[in-house]
């Protein structure tokens, strides 16, 4: 029979080395005789589990503290690449509206200079109803006319073409050589006016 300190060393080697694990252990256990060798070895496993345990509820934490990290990357990533998103369709947006706006200058252009006699033909009626629908579809994609005629001369959206000497006060704005163009509250093009000096 092997001695008491040799069975003891026995065990505490079976605990303390990482090669031995809880199987080990457990026919250890069934090769002992006496209850109290028994419960040694019962303490050591219930020790090795609680110990794997601690180690396995770390583990978990560390992978659930990257789980969340990983998460908050990837609605940080979903967010800026929805602004972007954002950015890119804003930026072609503007692009065709600033392609369409010539073409809206000449519908009101057209319609401002129909003759009397032709006003009531449905050419006539035709052209000012597509300057109406162009304007209407500008207007919903966040298209504002800049105010000019009577406003004080503003360089962030007007552009003097001209001074004139007038009666009126100096800096008003008598008339408008091309109409300016607010996007999204984002002036995309200056008015062309016509500014009053004494």
């Amino acid at each position: 029979m092997i001695s008491s300190n040799k069975e003891d060393d026995e065990i505490k080697t079976s605990a303390a080395g990482d090669e031995k694990d809880v199987k080990e252990l457990t026919e250890l256990l069934y090769s002992r005789k006496t209850e109290d060798e028994k419960k040694k070895i019962k303490g050591l496993i219930e020790f090795l589990y609680n110990r794997k345990l601690e180690e396995e509820k770390k583990k978990s934490a560390e992978y659930h503290d990257h789980w969340k990290r990983a998460m908050a990357d990837f609605q940080n990533y979903k967010k800026r690449q929805s602004e972007l998103f954002g950015e890119l369709v804003g930026a072609a947006n503007q692009d065709l509206i600033l392609a369409l706006l010539p073409i809206f200058d000449a519908f009101c252009l057209a319609v401002n200079c129909v003759p009397e006699d032709i006003k009531d033909t449905e050419w006539a009626k035709g052209v000012a109803q597509i300057k109406f629908q162009l304007g209407d579809l500008l207007k919903s994609k966040g298209l504002e006319e800049i105010r000019s005629i009577g406003e004080k001369f503003n360089p962030e959206f007007h552009e003097a073409v001209e001074m004139v000497e007038s009666e009126k006060q100096e800096g008003e704005i008598l008339a408008e050589a091309q109409k300016g163009y607010k996007l999204n509250g984002m002036v995309i093009r200056t008015a062309k006016v016509k500014v009053a000096k004494k």
